[in-house]
């Protein structure tokens, strides 16, 4: 008898033991008190003792030894007790084991192949760890949601969704610069997500200068009673602004303040003039603000100055059209602490721009010197900027001031500001021979301008024939030859030709009737500038002809000598002559 049977055989004859020795602890104790009722019950239990007994006879073997106890789904009932009195427990669904350890679904290998297929990944077989899982019904009514886990795990990023949804709001933003806002409003009725882009590039920059005023009314309405799309406006622009007597605000002012009150994302405003009633109660932190009006009363100047006090972001200050006549109120210096670029009257520049970082300033010329405007002072009240000042534009008024003035108000500036400026602009109102000739006077004392633009005023006369007719002070051989060589008529073949290089020499030497008459001028004028300012590299005439200096050329003189002078270059002609503000 091998030892596992000999195991099995000791374990089953002490479990018959023990159930004979508890019956016959019973028999003794039904004995002790004889009756006829405890007679049939002991014969009773004798009998199924027996029967018992007799069971397990018929379990061993020819040899004697016992059969192991079967295996399977069995209940061990009782010896004492019938199979028909004990209930069979019924198991429930979740106790029911499936099969496992078979592999994956075919199903779902198949769909995960695809996906990863057209994914352009390729499917990986590894043999691995496998996850122990549970084989139950419940895994079958889940089947679909771990497809679908498997074929999102398996597609690439970001590609759930159309197209036209993943692309960014910088993008359609570039799209729609491009678009007019008739264009703008027939994308918004393609799709919802064109609709919050086209949206957001409607409303972001509203320009109502070209409206009527019931227009802007009803604009303005909009915007009062849509809180969400006044929020989407970062620059606002608006000429016409309901009237304020000082009294009881009308609809119209209310319903303007509050649509100011709305564009908490506001960063540029745009008014033709301030008034408290509508920004007092404003939420947002511009960063630009323009104001239209041509005067102000000290009152007014007082109001503004009292609400800028909370704007402390603000960088850019404008006042393209107000002229002061008298001194301007001092500005506190804790007033606009980021201010950089300044855009006014020369009385309100020599108080706001000292002890701030301004790097640009416009100055518009009002007064003469006849009238106390004094050049120094307000040159020197520019240099105290906290930042340096590398940009400045001059713009003079059309008849109030001569040129006698203009001329102070240069040499002042080269004075002041030649060691640091870089670009020079100037707004012209009188003939154009006056400020050419002046400026072979001014240009020496700016010792680090690199960029002149000259832009002429509305309504001011243009160059006299005589001026372009008289050829420059018989100009000597050395100053000819110091010049550039002369290009053809510009067109666009001959703007496509290269320049000569560094160091070369010309081919063949043109001479200046080659070239118009306006660009011969032209040339000759860059050539004594640059003289006077060896640092000058571009230049924007009057007549808005641009030249920009390509290097240096070589001309022999000499034999054997080459003397290096700037070669210039005509760019083109700006027609609309761009505003010369330097921000």
């Amino acid at each position: 008898m091998s030892v596992f049977k000999h195991r099995r055989r000791t374990v089953f004859l002490t479990d018959e033991a023990d159930s004979l020795q508890t019956l016959e602890g019973r028999e003794s104790v039904k004995n002790d008190a004889p009756s006829r009722l405890s007679r049939r019950i002991t014969a009773l239990s004798v009998i199924g003792a027996k029967l018992a007994h007799g069971k397990t006879k018929r379990a061993r073997t020819a040899h004697g030894s016992t059969l192991a106890p079967p295996v399977g789904h069995t209940v061990d009932f009782p010896r004492t007790y019938s199979r028909e009195s004990t209930p069979s427990p019924t198991p429930s669904l979740d106790e029911i084991r499936m099969p496992f350890g078979l592999g994956r679904m075919a199903s779902e290998s198949s769909l995960r192949s695809a996906a990863l297929e057209q994914a352009g990944r390729e499917p990986n077989f590894a043999v691995g760890p496998r996850e122990r899982c549970m084989s139950t019904p419940t895994l079958l009514t889940n089947a679909s949601a771990r497809l679908k886990g498997v074929l999102a795990a398996s597609s690439p990023e970001g590609a759930a969704g159309p197209a036209v949804a993943r692309v960014p709001p910088e993008l359609w933003a570039i799209v729609f610069g491009f678009c007019s806002r008739a264009e703008i409003v027939s994308w918004a009725r393609i799709s919802k997500t064109l609709h919050d882009a086209a949206t957001h590039a409607l409303y972001e920059r509203l320009d109502l200068r070209e409206l009527t005023p019931e227009c802007v009314e009803r604009c303005i309405n909009t915007l009062a009673s849509r809180r969400s799309s006044a929020a989407l406006v970062r620059a606002f622009t608006c000429s016409v602004l309901p009237a304020s007597d000082g009294g009881t605000p009308s609809l119209s002012t209310v319903s303007c303040a509050i649509a100011l009150n709305h564009m908490e994302n506001l960063r540029s405003l745009t008014l033709p003039r301030f008034d408290a009633q509508l920004l007092y109660h404003a939420s947002f932190r511009l960063t630009r603000l323009t104001l239209l009006a041509d005067s102000m009363s000290s009152d007014e100047l007082g109001a503004l100055l009292s609400w800028l006090e909370k704007q402390p972001d603000i960088a850019t200050l404008s006042f393209p059209t107000l002229r002061l006549f008298s001194a301007a109120p001092s500005i506190p210096s804790h007033v606009l602490p980021r201010l950089a670029h300044f855009h006014g009257p020369a009385p309100m520049a020599s108080v706001a721009i000292p002890g701030r970082p301004v790097k640009s300033a416009v100055l518009h010329v009002h007064n003469t010197l006849y009238d106390g405007l004094k050049p120094s002072a307000l040159m020197t009240a520019l240099t105290r900027s906290a930042s340096v000042l590398t940009h400045l534009v001059v713009e003079a008024s059309a008849t109030a001031v001569d040129a006698r003035t203009l001329e102070r108000v240069l040499m002042s500036a080269g004075a002041a500001l030649g060691s640091q400026l870089e670009v020079l602009g100037v707004l012209w109102a009188l003939p154009d021979e006056i400020l050419y000739k002046q400026l072979l006077a001014v240009l020496p004392r700016f010792r680090t301008l690199h960029t002149l633009r000259l832009r002429r005023a509305p309504g001011a006369p243009t160059v006299s024939a005589a001026f372009l007719s008289v050829p420059p002070s018989s100009p000597s051989a050395s100053s000819l030859y110091l010049s550039a060589p002369p290009s053809p008529a510009p067109t666009i073949a001959s703007l496509a030709v290269p320049q000569p290089a560094y160091g070369s020499r010309p081919s063949t030497p043109a001479s200046m009737a080659d070239l118009p008459e306006p660009r011969a001028q032209e040339r000759a004028l860059l050539n004594a500038w640059n003289r006077h300012c060896p640092t000058l590299r571009t230049v924007v005439f009057l007549g808005g002809a641009e030249w920009r200096c390509g290097g240096r050329f070589a001309s022999c003189i000499v034999p054997g000598q080459n003397v290096y002078a700037q070669s210039w270059r005509f760019v083109g002609l700006s027609g609309t002559q761009a505003c010369m503000h330097c921000e």
